[in-house]
């Protein structure tokens, strides 16, 4: 219903009408020239009619009456056959906007957990910084292995190595980041999370994938 109410917009567009009209040679094959007046085309091109008798809710009927049946035949013809292809258009741009929507609501979405993913890796970066200015006063260089093997022993089993520094410094007050590991070490993990420039999870990575196979669409084939 809606597409049908798409393409009768078209056909009862007296705008719509006039183009067809003009593009399609029919200034010549009835007569006009071109600085005809307007309202001599619209009296022709509103000629146009829909049988209301015979129409139902599933098809509707045009007819067109004058002095020569076809040019008025083809007129019709014609008529329907552009308004088909300019449905057409309306709804692949229909596609296209929906399409387009849907990349930028996920983009957002994106944009909003990389942020939070960002603001992560600065507080890490925050925390580790008031670690390593402890370890340097305190003159802590080096990471003793019998002091790491404590973190081991009390680390969850399930802990991903990327995590490893940071949730050592839960373990205990009694070890700190900065006794357990001193300074070069904790350097060495402020400069790589600094080193990081694309912060991501496996939901960002689904919504870029989902981003790609949107965008990988073509509408022509639809």
């Amino acid at each position: 219903q809606e597409i049908f109410e798409m393409f009768s917009h078209h056909i009862f567009s007296s705008s719509f009408r006039e183009k067809v009209f003009r593009e399609k040679g029919y200034m010549k094959r009835v007569g006009f020239n071109e600085s005809q007046d307007l309202s001599d085309i619209y009296s022709f091109v509103n000629g146009v009619k829909i049988d209301k008798s015979s129409s139902s809710s599933t098809s509707s009927y045009l007819y067109f009456r004058g002095a020569n049946p076809s040019i008025l035949s083809n007129f019709l013809n014609d008529l329907i056959l552009e308004a088909n292809k300019a449905t057409f258009k309306d709804l692949k741009q229909i596609e296209a906007n929906l399409i387009e929507t849907q990349v930028k609501v996920l983009s957002t979405e994106i944009n909003r957990r990389e942020k939070i993913e960002k603001d992560k890796i600065n507080l890490k970066i925050d925390q580790l910084k008031t670690h390593l200015s402890v370890a340097k006063k305190a003159k802590m260089n080096d990471m003793e292995l019998e002091k790491i093997s404590v973190v081991f022993e009390n680390l969850p089993v399930n802990i991903h190595e990327k995590d490893f520094l940071y949730n050592a410094s839960e373990v205990s007050s009694t070890f700190p980041l900065w006794y357990l590991f001193g300074e070069d070490f904790i350097n060495l993990e402020i400069e790589q999370l600094i080193s990081i420039n694309d912060p991501t999870n496996s939901k960002i990575l689904s919504l870029k994938a989902a981003v790609e196979s949107i965008n990988c669409f073509d509408i022509n084939l639809g």
